[in-house]
Formats: C-alpha cells, sequence, structure tokens
C-alpha cells in the first residue's frame, strides 16, 4: 500500500512530468500547428527518419528483410544497420503511425524528446537524496540542454538520451545493494537495446565513458578493498548485461558485423577533426541561443552552437565542487560519504576535453593544436563526433548544479537572507542563458501527397525526385514511405555511401545545376538506374530551370497537388 511520502513524490513527479512537457511544448511550438498536417522542422534528414518510422513495421509486416533496403538508392541494397533507422523509436511509434499518420507520430515523438531527457535525470537526482526543486533544476539542464535543443532540429537519433540517466540509477542502486542482480541485468540490458537500436554512436561513446569512469574510479579507490570489490562486482554485471542486449539485438549487430566485413565503415560519416567542440562556445553563445545569441554571431564564427554551457552554469558547477571538496576535506575517516567526489570531478573534466575534439578550435578556426580527443580516432570510435560528447557533460553538470541548489540554504543566517536570493537569482540567470531560440524552429506541411501518386505513377516504378538531395526540402523519402512503398527512389547517397558511383550526374542533381550535356547525361541515367518518371516538387530550388531543362526532352507531363512528374522515354 503507498503511503503519503510515496502519494507525495508520485503526485509532485507527475507535476514536474507535466511541466516539462508544457516547456517543450512552447519551446517548439507545438500549440501553433496541426500535428496531422505540419511536421515539425521539414526538409533536410527529416524525411528520412520519416521513411524508416514508416519502415520497419512495414517490412515485418509484408516479409520482407528490414535491414536490406533499395527503396532509397534503387537499384542498390543498403544494410539499415549502417543508416540512422532508428528501429526501436519505429517500432514503439507503430500504432501511432498505423492510425494517425508518420507525420503525426514524428510530431509527437518530437514533443516527447526533452520531456523524457529531463524527467530521467530528474528521477536520477532523486534517487541521490536531491530535493524536488533541485532535481527539477537539474533535470531541466540535461532535457532542455543547448546539445538537445540544438540536436533536436534534425538529428531524432541523437536526442532521445533517456536510458543513459536511467542506466546510472541502475548501477547506483545495484552498487548499493538496493536491486538484485537478476533484475539489473535484466533491466539495463533492455535499456541497452533501447539506446542501441535508436543510436550506436550514443550506445558506443556511453559504453566507453562508463569503462573509463570505472577505471578513475578504481584507480582513486586502490587501498578501499570495499568499495574496489563492488566496483568490480558492478563491472562484471554490467558486462554481462552488455552482453544479453547483444544476444536480444542479434539480427541488428549481425547486420553491423556484416556491413564491416563489407567495408562500408571506410568512408568517415562524421570527421572528428571538424565536428568537435569550440572552446570559446562553453562560454559566448551561438545564434541558437535566445539570449545574446544573435548579438554573439556577430563576432563569433562557431560551426554549431549545441557546446554551449553559459558562464553561469559553469559559476555554480565550480562553487558546488569547491563545497563538496570542503566537505570531504572537513570529514574524518576513510568511508567518507564524499569519497567520490574527486574521482567525478575528474570525469566531468574528463570529457569537457574530450569533448574538443582531436585539435583545438577557437571561434570557428582549427589551431592544429593536438589534444586528447586523439584518443577516439581509431574504429568505432572515429565515427563518433566529439562535439556530442557534451551531452555526457550536461548531465554531470546538472548534477553539479542539483547539488548546489539543494544546499543553496546550507550555512547562511536568517540575516542573510540576501545570500540566498542572490543564489536564486544566479539560478535563475544560468538557466535563462541557455533557452533556445525557440523562434528558429520550422514547421512546415511535408511536401507529399498521395493522391499524385496513386493517380500519375503505376505501382512498382522507379521515380527520381526533384530537389534531388534532401537539403532544404528534398523529400522524395518521404514520396517513397507516403506511397506505402509502391514505389521506389533514385536519390542522394546516403550514409556511408561511396558518391563517385552517380559521377556527374550525382554532382549536377546534387549540385542544382543543368549542365551542358544535360539530356546525354540524364537519359544514361535513366537507363541505367531503370527510372520511369521525373518528380519535380513545387518547392524545388530552381523550379523553372529543370522545369525547361526537361521540357526539351520532349517527355510527357502530368501537373497536379504541387507536382510535376515526367514520364521517361527512352528511345
Amino acid at each position: 500500500m503507498l503511503n503519503k511520502k510515496k502519494l507525495k513524490n508520485i503526485f509532485l513527479g507527475f507535476l514536474i512530468f507535466a511541466f516539462y512537457l508544457f516547456l517543450s511544448a512552447f519551446y517548439i511550438n507545438f500549440y501553433k500547428h496541426n500535428f496531422f498536417s505540419s511536421m515539425f522542422s521539414p526538409g533536410g534528414d527529416q524525411s528520412y527518419f520519416l521513411f524508416f518510422l514508416k519502415w520497419w513495421p512495414w517490412a515485418i509486416t509484408h516479409n520482407v528483410n528490414p535491414f536490406k533496403t533499395n527503396y532509397l538508392t534503387y537499384p542498390r541494397f543498403y544494410n539499415t544497420a549502417w543508416l540512422t533507422s532508428v528501429p526501436i523509436l519505429s517500432l514503439i511509434a507503430s500504432p501511432i503511425t498505423y492510425y494517425f499518420g508518420v507525420v503525426f507520430s514524428w510530431n509527437i515523438l518530437i514533443l516527447l524528446v526533452p520531456v523524457t531527457a529531463a524527467f530521467s535525470a530528474y528521477l536520477l537526482f532523486r534517487y541521490l537524496k536531491l530535493n524536488y526543486f533541485a532535481s527539477f533544476a537539474g533535470g531541466y539542464i540535461f532535457g532542455f540542454s543547448t546539445y538537445e535543443m540544438w540536436e533536436l532540429g534534425g538529428h531524432i537519433h541523437m536526442v532521445y538520451i533517456f536510458p543513459v540517466p536511467v542506466i546510472i540509477l541502475l548501477l547506483l542502486k545495484r552498487f548499493s545493494n538496493q536491486i538484485s542482480r537478476k533484475s539489473f541485468i535484466i533491466s539495463t540490458a533492455f535499456l541497452m537495446v533501447f539506446l542501441f537500436g535508436i543510436t550506436t554512436e550514443i550506445m558506443t561513446t556511453f559504453v566507453v565513458f562508463l569503462f573509463l569512469s570505472a577505471i578513475v574510479f578504481i584507480l582513486y579507490n586502490l587501498k578501499n578493498k570495499k568499495i574496489l570489490s563492488r566496483i568490480y562486482r558492478l563491472s562484471f554485471e554490467t558486462f554481462f548485461a552488455g552482453l544479453t542486449a547483444i544476444v536480444i539485438s542479434f539480427p541488428f549487430v549481425y547486420y553491423l558485423v556484416k556491413g564491416l566485413k563489407n567495408g562500408i565503415n571506410k568512408p568517415i560519416l562524421f570527421s572528428a577533426k571538424w565536428n568537435s567542440a569550440d572552446l570559446l562556445n562553453f562560454i559566448i553563445p551561438a545564434n541558437f541561443t535566445k539570449i545574446g545569441g544573435d548579438f554573439c554571431s556577430r563576432f563569433f564564427h562557431f560551426w554549431k552552437g549545441n557546446d554551449y554551457i553559459g558562464i553561469g552554469l559553469l559559476i555554480i558547477t565550480i562553487f558546488s565542487m569547491r563545497n563538496l571538496l570542503k566537505k570531504e576535506k572537513e570529514e574524518i575517516g576513510g568511508d567518507s560519504q564524499f569519497i567520490w567526489v574527486k574521482p567525478l570531478i575528474f570525469i566531468t573534466f574528463m570529457i569537457l576535453i574530450f569533448s574538443l575534439g582531436p585539435y583545438l578550435h577557437i571561434d570557428g578556426i582549427i589551431t592544429m593544436m593536438p589534444m586528447p580527443g586523439h584518443l577516439f580516432i581509431f574504429p568505432p570510435l572515429n565515427n563518433a563526433a566529439p562535439n556530442r560528447f557534451i551531452m555526457y557533460v550536461f548531465l554531470l553538470i546538472g548534477f553539479w548544479v542539483a547539488v548546489w541548489v539543494g544546499n543553496i540554504k546550507e550555512n547562511t543566517l536568517k540575516s542573510e537572507k540576501y545570500k540566498i536570493y542572490g543564489r536564486y537569482a544566479l539560478l535563475v540567470l544560468s538557466l535563462l542563458l541557455i533557452v533556445p531560440n525557440y523562434t528558429a524552429y520550422v514547421w512546415g506541411k511535408p511536401n507529399f501527397n498521395r493522391k499524385a501518386i496513386k493517380k500519375f505513377v503505376p505501382k512498382e516504378s522507379d521515380i527520381l525526385p526533384i530537389p534531388f538531395s534532401p537539403y532544404p526540402y528534398g523529400q522524395g523519402a518521404l514520396w517513397v514511405a507516403g506511397s506505402n512503398f509502391k514505389i521506389h527512389m533514385t536519390g542522394p547517397n546516403w550514409g556511408f555511401q561511396v558518391y563517385r558511383h552517380n559521377g556527374r550526374v550525382y554532382k549536377m542533381l546534387n549540385d542544382n545545376k543543368v549542365s551542358g550535356n544535360f539530356k546525354r547525361l540524364i537519359t544514361g541515367y535513366c537507363l541505367k538506374h531503370g527510372i520511369k518518371y521525373i518528380l519535380i516538387s513545387e518547392k524545388a530550388h530552381k523550379k523553372t530551370m529543370w522545369e525547361s531543362a526537361f521540357n526539351k526532352m520532349g517527355w510527357k507531363s502530368k501537373i497536379g497537388y504541387g507536382i510535376i512528374i515526367y514520364k521517361v522515354i527512352l528511345r
């Protein structure tokens, strides 16, 4: 039976979850748009994510191998395990996708991203005996960080990160013997499967940082046999949970390994040299940040804006670390309750430094000054972007800030209330400094109409979509998914594919330029790939140029539902 304390925890937890949900809806402007007809952040990678939200349920229910598809790169098959195909999200959202459509499903998933991340961190901090407000503030820092809100604009596979705090929570519970070995292994394994089925990048880096953190704690506690034995036991059980996760995910792992054998990992998707955090961006906002972002972007040239922590949060973090080091020093005895402070401080700065990548970046300039991030140049970490390590830093900063907030009234006399007010003011200012520039989020109607495909394009046809590139409005992948996979698409290369195989035609289509020998090139391309129809969106950049070029081909065209459709005639 639930006692009053548990009821209070549930009730306040529900209120905090609801408030996180309100903030998410406000920041992303959800209340202004129709979930069914308008989609968050149209164009770019998003059309591929919508494709995969439909692909996995459709492939499984139609006895099609979901790990191989040629619907995006016809006639070539591609290994979906090596794409950001989000199988777990796709399967979880499949009932919503089936009944309400893929656009509605996408919007709901986006809405829940910061909420789930923030609330999972809140639960972690509540377990650590921090008060409700402190845990709320720490959860907000993690779930609504500049990392999370920036990546939300295009990379849904990098923002469903709530398993990270929950796995840490399970690790702490098991360390304290509050859950059984069996419960820990099963729960951790399924969370790893969830994370693995959304993003192999975060799963890989999380395992690496867990391993490095274990080493740090072991080295710091070499003389404490009691702590060491618990760390060794926990490491073994975590390893076993990882093996269990691999077994559960065997089909996915099999195709990952198969991709490695085929050399699919040779071209590097992300260059650590370029995708690294900028040192100045830690304290100076980019244009994605609401307060000061536009002003600072006039003088500074950060490539991305997801590294911004803000001077306020950094100051509070330093204060929190200093206070806890003082307490550790004051405590007498080997079994100090603050024995974790120094290792955790080291881990915080270690990950922060690793996020700077192999070379130091200052104001968008690669200084070629070597950094410890060179350790991550080996497979499989060579495909990880160091600037995304900042996600772990935000979780740690959320913890340090939550501890500081929890002790905000400590050692303060009633006559010194101004100090308490000043500390709360610093906290509020620090949180305001990381508020995203929510006006930068774009909504739009998906550039697809099922009626156009159904009326003008026969089943099993291969189409060439224009815009060819997914940026900024190319939605060819969405056309294929929207047709319920009745058509194929010969589109741009995706993921690790080698760009050379499409040669000059690929470059022409991708660069949005019509070359002098357009007729010969496009005819040969259509013949090679078996293209039957050309679909030009009304939103295509240089639409008139493409329309004029294809009209000269003498191919029959039909216009309707916002799409110009040319039937390819090869003589």
